[in-house]
């Protein structure tokens, strides 16, 4: 069963203005902190243990990388490859809408100093 333990005035974590917050327990090994903000709508809120056992170490931990290995050969070759590749796409496309945007302001006067 949750149940409000505090309630009160606190700074918007996004905007800066007047938010509205409250403290929420959680059971018995967790409290919940909530800022709701009247000006923008932002919902923050952090859950926060009360027990030392509520967190297990060995799941937070993240193993070391692998020690990069040898280079695949012809990797550098094939990303060069698709890297022309996409750019020839890109410069088609930007080909196509420069010649439709000339065609379209060809009927408008040119602009002089």
């Amino acid at each position: 069963m949750n149940v409000v333990v505090e309630r009160g005035l606190a700074r918007c974590p996004r905007c800066a203005a007047t938010a509205d917050y409250c403290f929420i327990e959680c059971g018995t090994e967790a409290i919940r902190y909530e800022i709701e903000c009247r000006s923008c709508g932002e919902l923050y809120f952090e859950e926060n243990s009360t027990s030392p056992t509520a967190f297990r170490p060995e799941s937070l931990w993240v193993p070391p990388p692998a020690p990069a290995g040898e280079p695949t050969p012809g990797a550098q070759e094939r990303v060069v490859a698709e890297l022309r590749r996409w750019w020839a796409a890109a410069l088609a496309v930007l080909s196509k809408l420069a010649e439709r945007a000339k065609t379209a302001c060809g009927s408008m006067p040119t602009w002089r100093r």
